[in-house]
């Protein structure tokens, strides 16, 4: 059975941001490899670009929320327009981009997986305001 610890750290903010989702995205590409799914949602400046190149360069997919259902489009837009996105993705299709693409990884490896059920389920009750 797969069973992932979370640990904080206190280290120092990573492009001026802490949290920072480049050390989540790292973190995830390094666990998961191929089998990461990040979305880089609205938010300003450059945080995610790497952590979205190391998810790419392991074999995971990135989506990006799109411009015009953007708050700002920094974060989104930087990956965007280094095409690290495999989509860029209105708001009102993320819950449903996601789902999709966590479906095809579970046919891709021809069994329904423990991990991606459960991230579909979060997905789902994230996206439609669950959580």
């Amino acid at each position: 059975m797969f069973n992932p610890v979370v640990k904080l750290h206190h280290g120092p903010p990573l492009n001026s941001c802490k949290p920072s989702v480049d050390y989540l995205f790292r973190s995830a590409a390094a666990m998961y490899g191929s089998g990461t799914l990040a979305l880089v949602m609205t938010g300003m400046g450059a945080d995610g670009l790497e952590g979205a190149r190391a998810v790419r360069n392991a074999g995971g997919t990135v989506l990006a929320q799109d411009e015009a259902t953007s708050a700002v489009w920094g974060m989104p837009g930087r990956v965007a327009k280094e095409g690290l996105a495999a989509a860029v993705v209105a708001l009102p299709g993320l819950a449903g981009a996601l789902i999709q693409r966590v479906n095809e990884g579970r046919v891709q490896e021809g069994r329904a997986s423990q991990r991606m059920a459960a991230a579909a389920d979060v997905a789902r009750e994230v996206m439609y305001g669950v959580l």
